[in-house]
């Protein structure tokens, strides 16, 4: 992720927003993937370091990258 606290928290909010589509900037909790590729939500509060977090998500995209696939003609939420 990136080098800013700040950013780091807007990817992982941008992230869990894109699987939980109930999450909001206030909510008390972030998706991160588990070692099965499924998201647990974590408290905010509680959350792994931030190596986990970028090693979690890293796994996730290898493990599914098939499954979500990058399509530049294709607005990226509406598949339009």
């Amino acid at each position: 992720m990136l080098e800013s606290p700040k950013a780091k928290a807007l990817a992982l909010f941008a992230l869990s927003r894109a699987f939980d589509g109930s999450v909001t900037t206030a909510s008390e909790y972030r998706l991160v993937p588990a070692a099965d590729g499924k998201m647990v939500k974590r408290s905010i509060h509680q959350l792994p370091p931030d190596a986990d977090i970028k090693g979690a998500w890293a796994a996730f995209w290898k493990a599914n990258k098939a499954k979500h696939t990058w399509d530049g003609k294709k607005h990226p939420f509406r598949g339009k």
